[in-house]
């Protein structure tokens, strides 16, 4: 497991407004890697709009980024030192 390459620090991160990271902390983060797609319901005639999956959950799924954090961007310059040094 990668523990520098963190969601927060990455340019597909969705980072929740202020007020909201005030009152609920970054846990909340989106990753813009793992999008569902808008599904309609036939029964019922509703469609469910789409929506980003958590960070937490994207970085579990080895498919999208994984523990090793496969699909990390740096949001920042400062940190593509980070990305050289974890590029294989």
């Amino acid at each position: 497991m990668n523990k520098e390459l963190l969601c927060k620090d990455c340019i597909n991160a969705v980072l929740p407004s202020w007020p909201y990271r005030l009152f609920y902390g970054i846990d909340r983060a989106l990753c813009s890697k793992d999008y569902v797609q808008p599904k309609f319901n036939p029964v019922t005639g509703e469609t469910r709009s789409g929506y980003y999956v958590s960070a937490s959950d994207t970085r579990i799924n080895p498919r999208i980024c994984g523990p090793e954090a496969t699909a990390w961007l740096p949001r920042h310059k400062k940190d593509l030192f980070k990305l050289i040094k974890y590029i294989k």
